[in-house]
């Protein structure tokens, strides 16, 4: 049986990352969850730490991040997450819609560059 891994722990009421991703499949997981606790209301450590991808690719100019392959962009400039950085949401007044858009941002990343991989094999 499969055991279901944990990335996330509080501390007063903050959650933040206790574990970092060891591969794309992990970094995507994390990445998604951690943006599924936003939408859902939950305050996350929202630095790199708490980044699957950033787990992985954050290494001075984020070389092989399915993000900057999408945007070109390093540290995910001009994404909906730099938006919810700021803290001006992009859609209505909620961060919780931010983290909605930034979730489909993310996935439409992933569906693209798992399109390429495959295009490319």
């Amino acid at each position: 049986m499969k055991t279901k891994i944990v990335w996330f722990g509080t501390v007063d009421e903050i959650i933040f990352s206790i574990r970092k991703a060891k591969n794309i499949r992990e970094a995507w997981k994390k990445t998604l969850n951690k943006w599924d606790l936003l939408a859902n209301g939950h305050t996350v450590d929202d630095h790199s730490t708490s980044c699957g991808l950033c787990d992985l690719y954050l290494n001075g100019d984020c070389v092989g991040c399915p993000v900057k392959k999408v945007t070109k962009l390093v540290f995910c400039k001009d994404t909906p997450y730099r938006s919810y950085n700021r803290g001006t949401p992009m859609i209505g007044d909620s961060d919780t819609e931010s983290a909605r858009i930034q979730i489909n941002f993310l996935k439409a990343v992933k569906k693209a560059t798992e399109k390429n991989i495959k295009r490319n094999r």
